[in-house]
């Protein structure tokens, strides 16, 4: 994970966001308050292969914290 640095960037946002949040959330992936805008991720010219990334990205963030309650 270290040598990735926008996994670094998903796994220190979704730990703010687990302590920030009350209850279950649906965070969207795209518009202006989306996780790409979030993350400053606007370089993937398809949304697909943006959705493809945040999921490998997760799934490597849930192997060192399995605990985080978040679902691509």
């Amino acid at each position: 994970m270290a040598s990735n640095p926008r996994c670094l960037d998903l796994y220190t946002w979704l730990t703010w966001r687990c302590y920030q949040a009350i209850s279950a959330e649906r965070i969207p992936l795209f518009g202006p308050f989306g996780l790409a805008a979030q993350l400053g991720v606007q370089e993937y010219a398809r949304q697909r292969k943006l959705r493809e990334r945040i999921r490998g990205w997760l799934k490597l963030v849930q192997r060192y914290r399995p605990e985080y309650p978040a679902e691509s």
